[in-house]
């Protein structure tokens, strides 16, 4: 008399895979508006330029994220990834786990800018920080924009902001900067999946499971990752306080990329409409003049500007940070 035989359900394992990282990445979004709800103004630092322009067109460039100021920022995460692939490898070194990381490790060498096609606008929680004066706002002469969310809008409630003008969809991501933090959510992701490789591995033909379930699973984690590593950045920055909103050109093809040229390079960019109810979750609410602006004739001129380009009941400030060149 034989025991019973295993049966296997084919579409199981994409099921499995499917609710794991979905998990992962639902308690990754809950934290993220959970915060958003915590924070009341978000700051924009750019130059005499750039703010006119915001304010005159509505709308903010979102740069592609490869085109940062800081170069290195997916490479950071990437670096982090496969640092905790090698842990995986080396805490549950059977074949199942090692097929995994060899098929992960092949599949994010490529360059992260082929991989994570994320279009950004920064903020800062803080509206008159030095850091923020002399890396982006011409050393201290331009402007914070600080600006509020309309309590009606979507964001509170799903953490997707609808917008006009064919954006498709923009989400709003606080930076993360806690190495721990940051381990802990990819850990979380690695380590999920060792149940179902060694259930389905010691049940299925070598190159069916390679095929099945571990390029499901590399391509699964490929579509939550370009959801965390935008928000993943060395904690050396935390004095920054970055939140971003990030527009997922994978997802949402863009409708109209544009180029600009920074110093000798082309580089892409979309403008979103985020500023006012009818055509996005952010109103102006706040504006700083840089510290080594003429503070009152400053005040007085942004209120000027802003009135002239219908926004009301600006509160204005002056930086009062003592910085001269």
């Amino acid at each position: 008399m034989t025991g019973p035989t295993q049966s296997f359900d084919p579409n199981a394992p994409d099921i499995l895979l499917y609710e794991h990282f979905w998990r992962v990445q639902k308690q990754f979004l809950a934290r993220q508006r959970k915060a958003f709800e915590e924070v009341e103004t978000l700051y924009h630092y750019t130059t005499a330029e750039g703010f006119k322009s915001i304010l005159d067109g509505r709308e903010f460039w979102a740069t592609h994220i490869a085109h940062l100021n800081d170069s290195s920022e997916l490479e950071y995460g990437l670096t982090l990834l496969k640092d905790r692939l090698g842990v995986l490898e080396a805490v549950r070194p059977n074949e199942y786990v090692r097929l995994f990381v060899e098929r992960a490790r092949e599949q994010f060498r490529h360059a992260a800018v082929m991989l994570f096609r994320a279009y950004v606008v920064c903020f800062c929680e803080n509206g008159n920080l030095l850091s923020q004066w002399r890396g982006y706002a011409s050393g201290g002469g331009g402007y914070s924009i600080g600006l509020s969310r309309h309590l009606e809008s979507p964001i509170l409630s799903n953490g997707e902001a609808n917008l006009i003008e064919k954006h498709g969809l923009v989400q709003l991501r606080k930076i993360l900067y806690d190495g721990s933090e940051q381990t802990r959510l990819l850990d979380e992701l690695l380590i999920g999946l060792v149940p179902i490789f060694e259930q389905y591995g010691a049940i299925m033909h070598r190159e069916r499971f390679r095929v099945e379930i571990v390029d499901n699973a590399v391509m699964q984690l490929q579509t939550v990752l370009a959801d965390l590593l935008p928000c993943f950045k060395n904690p050396s920055f935390r004095e920054e306080q970055e939140w971003r909103y990030v527009y997922f050109a994978e997802r949402h093809p863009v409708p109209n990329e544009r180029f600009r040229i920074r110093n000798g390079s082309f580089v892409p960019y979309i403008p979103l409409r985020l500023l006012d109810s009818e055509n996005g979750p952010l109103r102006v609410a706040q504006a700083f003049c840089g510290p080594t602006l003429n503070p009152e004739l400053a005040i007085w001129t942004v209120h000027e500007l802003a009135g002239s380009l219908g926004y009301t009941n600006v509160d204005v400030r002056p930086s009062g940070i003592p910085l001269r060149f």
